[in-house]
């Protein structure tokens, strides 16, 4: 977004917000949909506790899924996994009912072949996480088909072969049916737990 959102100028911006009572939906980890290089230390989720701070509610988009940047609370400012940063935030007893995750783009081949952090194992893991998570599209991403491989998640166990047969026919007519369907369809591995229901409806504590 090349926009570092810890940066003071923002705070009239933030303190409007609060006052509207809207919520901040920001971009969280490295971003490989378009050239960024010089702009992809603005991901770190760790820079958005100044909104925060202002009391303003923000969705994490993709739950910072990619991608390392420094950890802020380290003097020697170590390089650590976005989602680790993301998870952080979440832990952080004053950001309850503030800070929440997007899932848009958590099944992405880009997510699956690099398993630091597993991002979407954690996702589907951790039942505490649930009701702070938002579903979103990434579109147009979920229609370009390099990045949409469901052979990897059968191999790694979150859908079966035969789900797999019918997600691909899904696939062919409509990507975004497609994208919803293979997150209420996929488990975490060995297991029958799945993303509940409410991530899909409105959140009570966003209204969207």
């Amino acid at each position: 977004m090349g926009i570092d959102p810890s940066d003071e100028r923002c705070d009239a911006f933030y303190q409007k917000m609060k006052e509207l009572d809207l919520v901040l939906l920001s971009h969280g980890g490295e971003e490989k949909a378009v050239e960024a290089s010089e702009d992809q230390r603005l991901g770190n989720p760790l820079l958005l506790r100044r909104a925060l701070d202002h009391g303003v509610k923000v969705i994490v988009a993709h739950c910072a899924g990619l991608g390392n940047n420094q950890d802020l609370d380290r003097a020697d400012r170590k390089a650590t996994h976005n989602f680790a940063l993301f998870l952080r935030l979440m832990s952080e007893k004053k950001y309850e009912g503030l800070v929440f995750g997007e899932i848009s783009a958590m099944t992405q081949f880009n997510r699956l072949v690099n398993w630091i952090g597993k991002p979407l194992h954690t996702i589907l893991e951790r039942e505490d996480l649930h009701e702070r998570l938002v579903n979103g599209s990434d579109y147009p991403l979920p229609a370009v088909n390099a990045l949409v491989r469901t052979r990897p998640l059968v191999k790694h166990g979150y859908i079966t072969k035969e789900e797999r047969e019918h997600l691909n026919e899904i696939y062919d007519y409509n990507p975004l049916l497609f994208d919803f369907a293979l997150k209420r369809t996929m488990k975490l591995p060995g297991t029958e737990r799945r993303l509940p229901a409410a991530v899909f409806m409105t959140n009570a504590s966003l209204g969207v």
